[in-house]
């Protein structure tokens, strides 16, 4: 089998690294590499680790936003205590 995934190029620098190609007989969805029992752990250990970090980042984002709401809240009320 010959790997048709082009190279990446940083610039006019071509590097090792390779672009991943669907298609690939070598590396694509239908090879016996991308189906192994290995590489299907390993995409869903990343599935599994992206699907916390987006969970995490939910979890800070509300978090950050009760926080504003708070801080808005007791501005607020110190400009009402002013104002009286």
């Amino acid at each position: 089998m010959e790997c048709t995934c082009p190279n990446i190029m940083l610039g006019s620098e071509r590097t090792e690294s390779k672009n991943w190609n669907p298609y690939c007989k070598e590396h694509g969805w239908e090879s016996e590499w991308y189906n192994s029992p290995e590489q299907a752990r390993k995409r869903l250990a990343e599935a599994e680790r992206t699907a916390e970090l987006q969970r995490i980042a939910r979890q800070r984002r509300q978090e950050l936003i009760s926080k504003e709401e708070a801080q808005r809240q007791v501005r607020q009320v110190d400009n009402n205590q002013e104002e009286i």
